[in-house]
């Protein structure tokens, strides 16, 4: 594809110039390359790109120029129209933090490209009006004409706040500053990046910037108008939360008295539309069906597929109601169904929607331990795109409950297992609904559903799998358990208590076949998932630590795409408190061929279960 027939974005890269910011100056000018070329693949666009300085330049860098001197001498603007302010005439590197003020300048006079999407990434560690560590009503005001102005000339605005050169006095004095770089950032339709301990990974971030960039700013702003609502005043942001408050809900959110979860909030049908078209979509394929399928026969006698149970007068009624799980005991779990389990091939199967080619992943847990992150997004379930591996969107906010796994079906429902063992489930944008009796017991550490949508999940210690069948008319589901032994001749044993042994997540292909992936990399298949009671495994490989950064690599999370592509997510250990997530490519017949697609960047914790809604056909 030629340029002439790509969007055009012209996106200008501005840094705060004092000392506190060389290293992010490096570290972007060292990723840009990779980055563009990245972004080419995953978003194409004809794209622009400029480097300032502000009131300053870094030597070594891409940043050898100044705002005041592009604006100045290569388009004649004059100084005196300018709101930056001369480098020395503020006390300290003032000048040269004068975030706000460049933003105007660029806004006001840059040569954007006639019908070219404009955005300014601006990156920076103290206060937008002078730098300095407290937030001020001039640090405020200046914002207020920075987005004021940006918003006037069609420019999009993303935020970098780095890591301060002096450490915050108060907690609230790092909240208050991170709020008005968030501000910026929503207000204009942008996207912000908070990394006040540790420099980002910037082909990571500069690649989503471009991306970002190309995404009209009028339909970016209205996208992110609640969020940044919430940080005018009228809510509060849950990234700015305390720690204890965050499982709380608005004020303004009810649930059911049984649900204690903080449910995402509802969508306006604006946002709603790709969701409704594909709903439009998957009801005209199957009255395309209905209609073959009920076409009168001779003697104008219609297919028994239409009476809705083969004419099985003995099968269950579809609307009768699932029998109740018994109440938990004490100790938290649910008591095992004593009579005998319909076969799982047996259960009704729901039409399988149209597969949308999105990966689901969840963040692991990252409260302690090797999972602490510093996104502060603990269970929320993001989407990625497969062809890519880039980060499309936050699918499911779980309001920082303890995340474990997910798994979603073919109609469209996420099933997220929280605080260990908790199960809800609902679709993007809805409330979701708390399923008591898939709750209880121990860890939920894999979760996944069978095209048929089973839904089978289980403790990565233990060779006992829970299996039930989704279905949306009722929260009352019977659970029912089976048992996985190596198959014939198997020295290599799934489940089990040593680390090697742990499997974290399971997946299904076309063929009903069970996948299973270790913590450390090792992949198990289970050819014949039919029996309701016993599943046999076989050994395949492991596949090898990932080098994308240092450490060692933990595999959590496992999924197909529909051309029989694997994916694997999880956590590259970086230290003995923090890790970094991950999405790779892989292949069931090769453990080499395994490729990153995602770096969630330093210290970013970890990813849990990933999902997708394919089910390639695959030969082994």
């Amino acid at each position: 594809m030629s340029a002439v027939n790509l969007k055009k974005v012209d996106l200008v890269i501005v840094i705060d110039t004092s000392d506190s910011m060389k290293d992010e100056a490096a570290a972007l000018s060292k990723a840009v390359n990779t980055a563009v070329e990245e972004a080419k693949r995953s978003c194409p666009s004809d794209l622009r790109t400029e480097y300032l300085g502000i009131e300053g330049k870094f030597a070594k860098t891409n940043f050898t120029k100044t705002s005041r001197e592009y604006l100045t001498k290569n388009l004649s603007i004059q100084a005196s129209q300018l709101a930056a302010r001369v480098k020395g005439s503020v006390p300290g590197a003032g000048a040269q933090e004068d975030l706000a003020r460049a933003i105007e300048d660029i806004s006001r006079y840059y040569d954007w490209r006639p019908g070219a999407e404009r955005a300014i990434f601006i990156l920076g560690d103290e206060g937008l009006e002078g730098g300095g560590y407290v937030v001020t009503d001039a640090t405020r005001q200046a914002n207020d004409k920075a987005i004021d102005t940006a918003i006037a000339n069609k420019v999009k605005v993303h935020t970098y706040q780095g890591t301060p050169h002096e450490p915050f006095k108060t907690p609230a004095d790092e909240e208050a500053m991170t709020k008005e770089y968030k501000r910026l950032a929503l207000r204009t339709g942008g996207e912000y990046y908070i990394y006040t301990k540790g420099v980002a990974d910037f082909k990571q971030v500069l690649e989503e910037t471009i991306c970002a960039s190309k995404v009209p700013v009028d339909e970016s702003i209205a996208d992110k108008k609640d969020e940044a609502q919430q940080l005018d005043g009228k809510d509060k942001d849950p990234q700015d939360q305390d720690p204890g408050d965050r499982d709380k809900k608005p004020a303004d959110q009810t649930a059911k008295p049984t649900d204690d979860h903080a449910t995402p909030p509802a969508k306006g049908i604006c946002d709603l539309q790709e969701e409704i078209v594909k709903a439009v979509n998957t009801l005209a394929d199957v009255l395309k069906e209905l209609v073959t399928a009920c076409k009168p026969q001779e003697g104008g006698k219609k297919p028994c597929r239409c009476h809705g149970h083969d004419d099985h007068s003995s099968d269950k009624p579809s609307d009768s109601p699932t029998p109740a799980t018994s109440p938990k005991q004490p100790d938290g779990k649910v008591p095992e169904k004593q009579e005998t389990p319909a076969k799982p091939q047996e259960l009704p199967a729901v039409p399988e929607a149209p597969k949308d080619e999105e990966l689901f992943a969840i963040v692991l847990q990252s409260n302690s331990y090797i999972w602490k992150g510093n996104k502060d997004d603990n269970g929320d379930i993001y989407s990625h795109d497969v062809k890519t591996g880039a980060l499309k969107r936050k699918a499911v906010d779980s309001a920082q409950r303890m995340g474990q796994s997910n798994a979603i079906t073919t109609d469209g429902y996420h099933y997220m297992a929280v605080d260990t063992s908790t199960v809800y489930r609902g679709k993007e944008g809805a409330t979701f609904e708390l399923m008591s009796s898939l709750s209880g017991g121990e860890y939920l550490d894999g979760f996944a559903f069978r095209k048929d949508n089973t839904g089978y999940m289980f403790r990565g210690m233990k060779n006992v799998v829970s299996w039930f069948s989704h279905d949306p008319a009722t929260t009352n589901i019977a659970r029912h358990t089976l048992t996985v032994l190596p198959g014939a001749g198997e020295s290599r044993v799934a489940f089990g208590s040593l680390e090697e042994q742990w499997i974290t997540d399971i997946v299904f292909d076309g063929n009903d076949r069970a996948w299973l992936i270790g913590f450390y990399g090792d992949l198990w298949v289970v050819e014949d998932t039919r029996s309701p009671t016993e599943w046999r495994t076989r050994y395949l490989f492991r596949f090898p630590q990932l080098t994308f950064a240092g450490g060692y690599t933990r595999y959590i999370g496992i999924a197909f795409d529909s051309t029989g592509n694997l994916f694997l997510a999880g956590g590259q250990i970086e230290s003995n408190n923090s890790s970094r997530r991950f999405i790779a490519k892989g292949s069931v017949k090769d453990a080499s061929k395994l490729e990153l697609l995602y770096d969630g960047g330093p210290q970013s914790g970890s990813y849990g279960d990933l999902s997708s809604q394919a089910f390639p056909q695959i030969t082994l």
